[in-house]
């Protein structure tokens, strides 16, 4: 099996090699800013918001709260001559429910979403770390596979551009045998 290559610049394999190397570098710093965005993300959900939707449902209750003794004030203040209807406090009643309801609802959603987003971000570390091993073992490899074949290209060139006359000058030319003597014809 005749194997050869067509290799037109030796300074293309090294560029690609310089180009590999800061793809490398490059991916480095992407994986880290990843890394750190998807646990900011994550610790968002984990700790701000199932910390502050339960803290809005206390709040909501005790608007609840409130709402009820206004309500009750109201309708115990009613003489049957005034017929007041507690219009208001019944509608601010009805809201204050609503948004207790949304809380809890809310609360419940964040801890579900918490759970899944860690859950999450652990399988995005295993792959970011994978393929940060990938990076710092398997490319440094290669660029130094890439070095080694155009250091070996440039040897092979320059030899080639000398047309082989090193090996010719480096080696003892063989005597000439002597001339027989003109009188030997």
């Amino acid at each position: 099996m005749n194997q050869s290559a067509r290799v037109g610049s030796i300074d293309a394999i090294v560029a690609f090699r310089a180009a590999l190397l800061q793809f490398a570098e490059v991916c480095d710093e992407s994986l880290t800013s990843l890394a750190l965005e998807s646990r900011r993300g994550a610790e968002r959900i984990e700790v701000e918001r199932t910390a502050y939707w339960p803290a809005q449902a206390r709040k909501a209750s005790d608007d609840l709260n409130s709402a009820r003794i206004a309500l009750e004030r109201c309708e115990q203040a009613i003489r049957p001559e005034d017929r007041r209807s507690c219009y208001e406090e019944k509608l601010a009643l009805e809201n204050a429910r609503r948004r207790l309801r949304l809380c809890e609802e809310k609360s419940r959603v964040a801890k579900k979403w918490a759970r899944i987003v860690v859950q999450e971000a652990r399988e995005l570390y295993v792959e970011l770390n994978r393929l940060r091993h990938y990076l710092e073992s398997d490319l440094p490899r290669a660029a130094s596979a890439l070095e080694r074949m155009a250091t070996a290209l440039q040897r092979y060139a320059e030899l080639a551009s000398s047309g082989g006359n090193e090996a010719a000058s480096t080696s003892p030319t063989p005597p000439t045998p002597p001339e027989p003597p003109p009188d030997a014809k």
